[in-house]
């Protein structure tokens, strides 16, 4: 019986991962089917949906991506990662209040998501969620010193917040290790030309 079930288990493990990697490679067909077997394995386990959720969300059929994930929720209600990809179809939506609630409880589970920290950052739609973001987004920098994608979104909020002379601080940390960052060139420009 352990043997069976050890075996099965593999299979699954095998599956999910053939589908992330098919995924990964931009070959949706193969990459569904891989996590539809992964799911038909173990279908009270939630990575199959989250997996499949986020394939579907890749095809814009956002109305599986979050049937999907409304069951992983189901299975897993504290799933930090099913929150955070159907925070991103609220974002998709345009529904960006019910996107920064799931962000905001997948960063409660797991604070140290980027995606989800970046997820949060797009759905602050305004100043006083943007300063409930600011201490997230410091820690994560003082965490990962040289992730430019995080610390450009760090120079942003803190340009939105009126902070220019830190804004400027955190460009110019980008600018040092990668002089022609686009982004971070053109918040310079702008900062400079106000």
């Amino acid at each position: 019986m352990a043997a069976s079930y050890r075996k099965k288990h593999l299979l699954f493990e095998i599956c999910l991962e053939l589908g992330e990697c098919y995924a990964a490679l931009g070959d949706m067909w193969a990459a569904e089917l891989n996590l539809a077997e992964a799911l038909d394995l173990q279908p009270m386990n939630p990575r199959s949906y989250i997996s499949l959720a986020r394939v579907a969300v890749r095809g814009e059929h956002l109305d599986k991506a979050e049937s999907y994930l409304l069951r992983a929720l189901e299975l897993k209600p504290e799933a930090d990662e099913a929150l955070s990809v159907l925070g991103g179809v609220m974002l998709a939506r345009g529904n960006r209040g019910a996107a920064w609630e799931c962000f905001q409880r997948a960063l409660e589970l797991n604070d140290g998501d980027k995606d989800t920290l970046l997820g949060l950052v797009e759905a602050a739609e305004d100043l006083e969620k943007l300063k409930m973001v600011l201490p997230c987004l410091q820690e994560y920098v003082e965490r990962h010193l040289l992730d430019f994608q995080v610390l450009y979104a760090l120079a942003e909020v803190r340009h939105r917040l009126g902070q220019v002379e830190e804004a400027l601080e955190m460009v110019g940390k980008i600018l040092l290790f990668e002089p022609e960052h686009p982004q971070a060139l053109a918040l310079k420009a702008e900062i400079q030309h106000n």
